[in-house]
């Protein structure tokens, strides 16, 4: 699929994109005044433009671009939820942009988009595939109507249907999905804000109620200190006789003392039980989580995060270290090295798919039915690496110049797709 694929956003507080070209004016311009999330489709002569971003919770942003050569989507909602998958699953998942931080804000890892570089061709090579193999999911098509040259801008909402969308693009070169609700009104930071909040004001509560208390001890202290005093006098004969009325009103006061101690102590029991009753609440959501993990274990026992290919002697020796440049007149056996993050440990079938730059897929003698290679690999939990087996020959120069596609694939579902060019 013929497409300029952008990544952009707001790291320290500035517009940054990668790769940094001309369009970068333009595509600025297209994110001004978004509220919480939203898709632009812009025209300009034969290129139309994709622009979606998502506001974060500390108002940055992060959002993608593709630009389509003399065709269009007729199924914009499709990408705006692709999009969404990649920021909310994908990024935060992984981590090398954006992550949650301890106190539950998402912020960049990035000081500017330039660093995202491998982040970058790790989803272009996904889009790619996305694209290929689910054509009819997203329905491009060849533009068939003529640029009139005239600036204009409608707007719509997420209720809007792909016909409507596509109409208005008929009519506007310009036209706006909006969503006001981003990525910061998500379920786990709205909970996490929620139990902060309701903790903090616990906190106040207790340490206003703990100042009252000791209040009301000096008080009890000196209401006994005036009994004991009225004892002495009742002791010393008749005077105390016309100081009873006093006596009585002392004891209803401390009588009413102790009752507004015993209440603001069952305040703070309350109070206790509620903080209590949150701390559960924020266990029960880290054992959800765990739960989750558990769940896309059973599906997937890992996620490769990044793949890069190296150049191999027979012995074993490095010929071209891996991510490094390859050249037809030094690559040997071609050996992936995968970054990934498991979730549980056990031995695995990892098999590969190799083909040549015109699509063809590589095979030998000893290759399994569809694949080129499979092998049984030990995964671990937790981030790690893997080198899986080569591909290739004991002399340099048999590997022709050109775009070569890997696939990895375990349990019958595609893991990963890595693009690699030899020069």
């Amino acid at each position: 699929m013929n497409f300029s694929f952008y990544i952009l956003g707001t790291p320290e507080g500035r517009y940054s994109q990668y790769p940094d070209d001309y369009t970068a004016s333009t595509l600025a311009g297209l994110q001004e005044r978004m509220a919480g999330a939203r898709l632009v489709i812009y025209r300009e002569m034969d290129l139309v433009h994709y622009a979606y971003t998502e506001r974060l919770g500390n108002n940055n942003i992060i959002g993608f671009c593709l630009i389509f050569n003399k065709a269009r989507i007729q199924r914009p909602l499709q990408l705006i939820r692709l999009f969404r998958f990649i920021i909310e699953k994908w990024l935060i998942e992984s981590g090398e942009i954006i992550k949650y931080t301890d106190d539950g804000e998402l912020k960049f890892r990035v000081q500017s988009m330039n660093g995202c570089v491998k982040e970058y061709d790790r989803l272009k090579g996904f889009l790619n595939s996305e694209f290929e193999n689910n054509a009819s999911k997203y329905d491009i098509r060849p533009l068939t109507t003529t640029y009139n040259g005239i600036r204009s801008t409608g707007e719509l909402d997420m209720n809007a249907s792909d016909s409507q969308i596509v109409s208005m693009t008929n009519q506007h070169n310009r036209v706006i999905v909006n969503d006001d609700n981003g990525i910061e009104h998500g379920y786990i930071p709205q909970v996490i804000a929620s139990l902060r909040e309701q903790i903090r004001k616990a906190n106040v509560v207790i340490f206003r109620l703990q100042v009252n208390n000791a209040k009301l001890e000096r008080t009890k202290k000196q209401y006994s200190f005036v009994i004991l005093l009225a004892l002495i006098i009742l002791g010393c004969g008749i005077g105390l006789f016309f100081l009873n009325n006093n006596l009585n009103s002392t004891k209803n006061k401390l009588l009413q003392a102790n009752q507004t101690i015993s209440s603001k102590n069952s305040e703070i029991t309350n109070l206790n039980s509620t903080i209590e009753s949150k701390n559960k609440e924020i266990k029960q959501e880290k054992e959800r989580y765990s739960n989750l993990e558990s769940e896309i274990a059973s599906v997937a026992p890992f996620v490769i995060t990044k793949v890069e290919i190296g150049s191999k002697y027979k012995g074993g020796g490095m010929e071209t270290d891996f991510g490094n440049t390859l050249y037809s007149s030094r690559a040997r056996f071609l050996t992936p090295k995968i970054y990934y993050r498991g979730f549980s440990s056990g031995s695995y079938t990892i098999k590969t798919k190799w083909y040549r730059p015109s699509g063809s897929l590589i095979t030998g003698d000893s290759s399994p039915y569809g694949y080129s290679q499979s092998y049984s690999n030990s995964i671990s939990k937790g981030r790690n690496e893997l080198q899986l087996e080569g591909w290739g020959y004991e002399s340099a120069g048999r590997w022709d110049t050109g775009t070569y596609r890997l696939e990895i694939w375990c349990k019958d579902r595609c893991c990963y797709v890595k693009y690699f060019t030899i020069y």
